[in-house]
């Protein structure tokens, strides 16, 4: 059970990455933006990918709150997320580029490196200090039920 829920966090993140690259462009372009735009946009966005390993280094050293090392940025990513999430509709890509940029980069920062892997470095990493990660995955490593 635990490297079936290993695959199915790493099958999600690609498979929405893999959306993000490929029906993006397109509804970029439908709202009057430039190619150039476009791929603009797609570059700054997939930032976030490349900074997961020092994200990862900053939440292996920094204890927000007492509360651990995952739980906080767990609940502080989920939480931006969605209000980015919410925000995201109300956007046009044309008349709001920056804020476009902004709000993807914020989301796709917070659901890569936040979201996914916090949670699944919560259930197959080395030493976790807390059991939020395996809580909010549907189960903890140790019990009968996730075996």
């Amino acid at each position: 059970m635990r490297f079936t829920m290993f695959a199915l966090l790493y099958f999600a993140q690609g498979s929405i990455l893999g959306y993000f690259t490929a029906l993006n462009a397109l509804y970029l372009l439908s709202h009057g933006l430039s190619m150039s735009l476009a791929g603009l946009f797609s570059a700054i966005a997939l930032i976030p990918l490349i900074l997961k390993i020092f994200l990862g280094i900053l939440s292996d050293k920094v204890n927000f709150f007492g509360l651990g090392h995952r739980k906080p940025y767990i609940i502080m990513g989920l939480l931006l997320q969605a209000s980015m999430q919410i925000v995201f509709p109300f956007i046009h890509p044309a008349e709001s580029f920056g804020w476009l940029v902004f709000v993807a980069f914020i989301s796709l920062t917070c659901r890569s490196v936040v979201g996914s892997d916090q949670l699944d470095m919560g259930i197959h990493g080395p030493g976790g200090d807390d059991a939020a990660a395996p809580a909010l995955c549907g189960g903890f490593p140790d019990s009968p039920s996730s075996s």
